[in-house]
């Protein structure tokens, strides 16, 4: 039996009757469609356990053999089921997005910065355990300045988070917790997860009930009185209430009556197939944030100083002078929205984010999306949050688009998170784009450093320009016979969470002093990728340098279970 015996004996005699037919006919075949009718068959009838859930998703292959569609129709029906596969969390669907208090950052991981933008910015406005990390997801994307309106909300709701999760163990308290959140939603996706973990909490499901009554959601409660029905079995009392409140508010609803997909609906009850049901809930249940606002398109601007007026000023000129020279990208940005003298004064427009290469050019709010055929449609601007340039395909393809057309329209970077594919620059060329020290990210992918000798420039060079990097990756990676001393000497003013090393190659690491480096600087629950290139070391040298890292005196379990080193594995 795939749920427990307690679970079942807790169970209505009827629920308990329904499933010990449902286990003999599972048992009865070896033929996985025929055990997946079954549970379709059941499902279509009564509450599912998650248990009997999570064989149907593992007996058809949901995840990679289905059509988007049906994936969809299957999320659908398991969360009308209040089942949410705590696995491999399928109920983040595009369509279906939850506010999940046990929200994943896995999908999200998986998405262009283009379509996650609006995903990750909606999960930092409602509790959850990640908070934190969408919001670093979310600063590495944005296309302009977190408000003040969103970090507030977002700091009230990491305090919220912790407040919820004290109180797991007081249901009261923290059904009541929930409503701080000012979401319905948020309050409604978590109490059926709740339900969904825990089906025999009968308290629950009336306090639920309790909840769309006063919110007069007339169309959620008599769902939720037949979802009621079809676990509690027995529960006739339960039953009759139901039908008396259809009675009573049925004329709130476009018929006096509720739909069901459930086969064999009750007499007071209307039928209503599965696909209607799925096109309803996609129509009025999708995180509408995620379309995301068409571009805005290039256009001529005219003659930015057509219309200039000419103004006074209480600061005498020099002392204005004297302060842009001083300012910073934040207070020059609210400078310049003062008046046109200062950007005359210093006529330097700020880029929030470039993402290249596009489509087609265009701005979204303080970013530039560029496609790779295009000179930047601005000069002298301030990069100061990312640079997203790692989509051209191959190194032979347009390898000197950020030499040749985004170094010379900057006056300068000082951005947080890099990220470069295929391209060949200078060891000069990539420090005018990490040389700030600002850089917290920097993802270099099939691109060539060289220094004035033509030869690629040394892992040591790279990362002492980074004194920020928390998560840094490169391929095709020259080593020196001082490149791990060096390492292990440097001051980094972060912790590193992960270090992704492809291909490296030269004199072999020093195994001992490269272990100091990542005692020195490593996160606490950092990963790790080591690649050698094939014949630059042997294989007793990886095992040696295996065994030497797997010291859990300064390395976490977890830590040593996400070091990969290996030799020509990419």
């Amino acid at each position: 039996m795939l749920i427990s015996q307690k679970f079942f004996d807790k169970c209505d005699p009827s629920y308990q009757a329904v499933i010990t037919q449902l286990e003999l006919d599972l048992s009865s075949t070896e033929a996985n469609h025929l055990k997946e009718e079954f549970l379709e068959n059941f499902s279509s009838k009564y509450i599912m356990p998650k248990e009997y859930w999570s064989l149907k998703l593992e007996l058809a292959n949901y995840l990679w053999s289905i059509s988007e569609e049906q994936c969809s129709s299957f999320v659908l029906k398991g969360i009308y089921h209040f089942y949410y596969d705590r696995k491999n969390e399928v109920y983040i669907s595009d369509g279906f997005y939850r506010k999940i208090l046990h929200l994943s950052i896995k999908k999200f991981a998986l998405m262009l910065p283009s379509k996650s933008r609006d995903y990750i910015k909606n999960a930092l406005l409602y509790p959850h355990k990640h908070l934190e990390k969408f919001y670093k997801e979310y600063d590495e994307i944005a296309t302009s300045p977190l408000s003040a309106a969103l970090m507030k909300r977002h700091n009230e709701m990491k305090e919220l988070y912790q407040r919820i999760k004290e109180s797991e163990n007081d249901l009261e308290k923290w059904f009541s917790l929930l409503f701080e959140a000012n979401d319905k939603k948020f309050i409604i996706h978590n109490i059926e997860y709740r339900i969904g973990g825990d089906l025999l909490n009968k308290k629950l499901w009336k306090m639920y009930i309790k909840y769309l009554k006063e919110e007069n959601d007339f169309y959620g409660l008599f769902h939720l009185y037949s979802k009621y029905c079809r676990f509690f079995l027995d529960d006739f009392e339960m039953k009759a209430e139901y039908e008396i409140e259809i009675k009573k508010y049925g004329e709130n609803l476009v018929k006096p009556w509720i739909e069901v997909p459930w086969t064999g609906p009750y007499d007071f009850e209307g039928s209503e197939y599965w696909p209607d049901v799925y096109d309803r809930e996609e129509k009025s249940n999708p995180n509408s944030a995620y379309i995301s606002p068409i571009p805005t398109p290039m256009e001529p601007t005219g003659n930015f100083y057509d219309n200039i007026i000419p103004q006074e000023f209480s600061l005498p000129k020099p002392l204005i002078r004297y302060i842009l020279d001083c300012t910073n990208d934040i207070l020059l940005r609210k400078l310049h929205q003062t008046c046109k003298y200062i950007f005359l004064q210093k006529p330097t427009p700020i880029c929030y984010s470039i993402e290249v290469p596009t489509n087609a050019t265009s701005f979204i709010n303080e970013a530039l999306l560029l496609n790779d055929i295009e000179h930047p449609p601005l000069n002298n601007y301030l990069l100061t949050n990312s640079l997203f340039a790692r989509n051209f395909g191959n190194i032979n393809y347009n390898p000197f688009f950020l030499s040749s057309t985004i170094i010379p329209s900057l006056s300068q970077c000082i951005a947080k998170y890099i990220k470069i594919g295929f391209q060949k620059l200078t060891y000069n060329e990539l420090k005018f784009f990490i040389g700030s020290g600002n850089v917290e990210l920097l993802e270099m992918f099939d691109s060539k450093i060289t220094d004035e000798k033509n030869e690629n420039v040394p892992l040591e060079d790279i990362l002492k320009l980074v004194p920020k990097i928390r998560h840094f990756q490169m391929t095709e990676i020259k080593c020196t016979p001082k490149t791990a001393e060096i390492l292990a000497n440097l001051n980094f003013q972060n912790k590193i969470k992960s270090l992704e090393l492809i291909e490296l190659y030269g004199t072999p690491l020093n195994i001992q002093a490269f272990k100091e480096f990542c005692i020195k600087n490593m996160d606490k629950t950092f990963g790790m990728t080591l690649d050698f290139q094939e014949d630059s070391v042997t294989d007793e040298f990886c095992l040696n340098f295996k065994e030497a890292m797997k010291d859990k005196k300064y390395f976490s379990e977890k830590s040593i279970h996400r070091m990969d080193i290996d030799i020509g594995t990419f």
